[in-house]
């Protein structure tokens, strides 16, 4: 019995509706749960006992003395296991216990997932994302490495929201890309379709339109707003890397996922910024020799040897 059937046919039970036969699989699946230590978990003692007073009531109408012989040695056992997970979390019956699911993409490659809403994410180069199993209810992610690409399926009841190091990013229904840069802990929102709204706790940093991109310095606190190809947002999911204004670090973060390159920067401070637009299939020396000429105004090399490069 899967959880929408078992969450179905407890909801029968509350309106009498059970039949002999399903009032039998409910217990005998309760029961495995139990063994297994699967227990849906009460909110109660009020709630634990009202949901057994319940199910009493209907085995004493619709089943046989045999078979509630039968049932009720079997329920016993269920409740003296639910009693020792029973606790006073504010959980409530039949909500149970969120899972989180992770989804991750390995160097150099994309991912594209759907999610339980119906929503689609691209995961980039080493990203990753989590979600809990109830997400459909409450559309709410975290990212947790790297840059996703959203597809938002429209649902004005139930906004979505995507969690990015301090970064909250709001949507109803829209396409956009966010980015967080792990060595400064910035994030970069970029939209494609529709309005984002990027906050930090209860503060609005901005309300983005299409072609608009805010970049969040995780150092000063501070957020700027600017125009953007689309390509900065989606580009990489067809074949094309493009970054417009990319700081020293978000350049480390290409190299080491892109290329998985191990990264040494030994320049710690500076407001260097690089406009890098090339095909995803670029190598990485090719890579490198650009950001050369890239760097050259800054005074700022990159030296690749073997797997690792040097920043200086």
């Amino acid at each position: 019995m899967n959880e929408e059937e078992f969450r179905i046919l407890l909801d029968k039970y509350q309106q009498n509706a059970c039949t002999e036969e399903e009032t039998l699989r409910l217990l005998a699946h309760i029961d495995e749960m139990a063994a297994v230590g699967e227990e849906y978990i009460f909110s109660s003692d009020g709630e634990k006992d009202r949901v057994k007073k319940s199910i009493k009531e209907r085995i004493d109408t619709q089943v046989s003395a045999q078979a509630k012989g039968f049932i009720w040695k079997r329920w016993y056992s269920y409740a003296a296991a639910a009693c020792i997970m029973l606790f006073a979390a504010g959980i409530y019956f039949l909500q149970g216990n969120p899972k989180t699911i992770v989804i991750s993409s390995a160097a150099g490659k994309i991912v594209k997932h759907q999610l339980p809403d119906g929503s689609i994410v691209w995961l980039n180069s080493a990203s990753e994302i989590s979600y809990k199993t109830n997400f459909a209810g409450k559309r709410s992610l975290q990212l947790l490495k790297g840059e996703v690409f959203f597809d938002v399926k429209k649902d004005a009841a139930h906004p979505f929201v995507i969690a990015s190091n301090e970064i909250n990013t709001t949507v109803k229904g829209t396409s956009f890309s966010v980015k967080l840069i792990e060595q400064s802990g910035d994030v970069k929102v970029s939209v494609v379709t529709g309005r984002v709204a990027v906050s930090k706790a209860a503060d609005t940093l901005a309300v983005l339109l299409p072609h608009q991109r805010l970049k969040y310095n995780h150092g000063n606190g501070l957020a700027l707003k600017d125009s953007i190809l689309y390509a900065e947002a989606n580009g990489w999911i067809n074949g094309e890397v493009l970054m417009q204004n990319a700081s020293l670090a978000e350049i480390s973060q290409w190299l080491e996922n892109d290329f998985g390159l191990t990264v040494i920067n030994k320049i710690q401070h500076t407001d260097a910024e690089y406009y890098v637009q090339v095909n995803r299939n670029i190598n990485a020396t090719d890579a490198v020799r650009i950001l050369n000429l890239l760097g050259r105004k800054k005074n700022i090399h990159f030296t690749l040897t073997d797997k690792t490069v040097l920043i200086q």
